[in-house]
């Protein structure tokens, strides 16, 4: 115990790891380099001052205001402080006989990167799927569409889209209207950080129609005479638009100029946006000609 006492009380130098804190980087840059979240302060002083800054962990970090202590620049992106620039600030924190030598590193490297924004539209990462004897009749619709993400150059550049989080919402008999979190890539910001999710669904019933065929680009100096004339179609409507849907709806034709030797080959040309699944129930038309004696 003497000789400890006596140890201690003696005068050394040695390093100790003290912490530091870096912030206000101007709002325009982003840093590219970690920091350390330390410093190693060379310190003179008696053996029982050095081991209980040693001990102790509730020591206050320096704290290096980089708007103050602004550093030195070597290109627009790259930048360094000196130990001689941090050594009053780490002077600060020692209290007690201690006396602060030297401050290492000797210089702090700080890179940087301009921070821009950009806009991104927004992909959609969800499953679904409609119940047995339902249909989608509207979306995935997100709003908003797309969103202003920022951050570093290099970042933004890599980026053409955000995805949405990735979702499954199997089988769905009802309409969904939801707002859904975007999966945003870290170091980078985004407004704003989720969307509105709308899918639409309905029930749907089994239709069919009669249609008949349009013949184009057809000479004038000829009649045609299709066989069949018209084609059924049949299709999958939503229930509240079944009473509504009529021939004048749908539009199919056959082009004179597609022909091969004496068949036609039908096309369905028009359509509202909200019938599925439909069938032409012929694809190919025999026609015969005769010559328009109209003057």
């Amino acid at each position: 115990m003497l000789w400890l006492l006596n140890a201690l009380n003696k005068e050394y130098t040695h390093t100790i790891n003290y912490p530091v804190v870096f912030k206000n980087l101007p709002d325009a840059f982003q840093a590219d380099n970690e920091l350390p979240d330390k410093l190693r302060l060379e310190v003179h002083g008696h053996g029982y001052d050095i081991l209980s800054y040693k001990i102790d962990h509730s020591k206050p970090p320096v704290i290096v205001n980089l708007e103050k202590y602004v550093p030195r620049k070597i290109s627009d992106e790259h930048f360094f402080l000196t130990g001689s620039q941090l050594k009053p600030l780490a002077t600060a924190r020692i209290k007690g006989k201690l006396s602060l030598n030297s401050v290492k590193p000797d210089s702090l490297h700080l890179y940087v990167t301009k921070i821009i924004s950009r806009k991104l539209s927004v992909k959609s990462q969800l499953s679904f799927k409609p119940a047995r004897q339902y249909m989608i009749t509207g979306g995935p619709f997100l709003k908003p569409d797309s969103i202003t993400v920022s951050g570093s150059k290099r970042e933004i550049d890599k980026l053409t889209e955000i995805p949405t989080a990735s979702l499954d919402y199997g089988k769905i008999d009802s309409d969904i209207n939801r707002y859904i979190p975007l999966n945003i890539p870290d170091n980078i910001k985004a407004e704003p950080k989720r969307v509105k999710l709308n899918i639409f669904v309905e029930k749907y019933t089994e239709s069919k129609l009669t249609i008949p065929v349009t013949v184009i680009n057809l000479p004038d100096s000829l009649n045609i005479e299709l066989i069949p004339s018209e084609i059924n179609l049949s299709f999958q409507v939503p229930v509240s638009k079944y009473k509504h849907t009529s021939v004048s709806d749908f539009r199919i034709q056959a082009d004179f100029k597609q022909k091969k030797d004496n068949i036609l080959f039908p096309e369905l040309v028009l359509l509202p946006d909200y019938i599925q699944h439909i069938r032409l129930h012929t694809e190919k038309i025999k026609f015969i000609l005769s010559k328009n004696n109209k003057e």
